[in-house]
């Protein structure tokens, strides 16, 4: 929706499974949300990802290697359980961030030794509540 009142075409869709898409002229688009009283869903859904991008910049402006451990760690944390059983920790942070691997895993190694978090083979299996 956002793309649909601004020239620039910054996103794209990846789908993971078969899917359908339409895509519909603005002013149809714009009469469709009128007359079906659509408009609370239409920003139910630019709040959502309003919150997605806070979210994402959270995790991305912090100050030091530590926060920025912190912030994904509880990001991966708060996903499902099966999602996180497939992400590595490492690999997700590395892929959004460019720390170094050796200060990561220093970060990393002091968060156990301290008990804060658990890994298993490099997934997320536990985290204190206080961290």
């Amino acid at each position: 929706m956002v793309q649909m009142f601004h020239s620039e075409r910054s996103h794209y869709f990846r789908c993971d499974q078969v899917c359908e898409m339409v895509i519909i002229d603005t002013n149809k688009f714009i009469e469709l949300l009128n007359c079906k009283g659509l408009w609370f869903h239409a920003f139910n859904i630019l709040s959502d990802h309003l919150g997605m991008y806070f979210q994402l910049e959270k995790r991305l402006m912090q100050k030091d290697i530590k926060g920025i451990v912190r912030e994904h760690l509880h990001y991966l944390w708060k996903q499902d359980p099966v999602v996180r059983a497939k992400a590595s920790v490492y690999t997700f942070i590395l892929a959004r961030h460019q720390v170094s691997r050796s200060s990561l895993h220093k970060v990393m190694a002091k968060l156990i030794s301290d008990g804060m978090i658990e890994l298993s083979h490099g997934k997320l299996v536990w985290m204190h509540d206080a961290y």
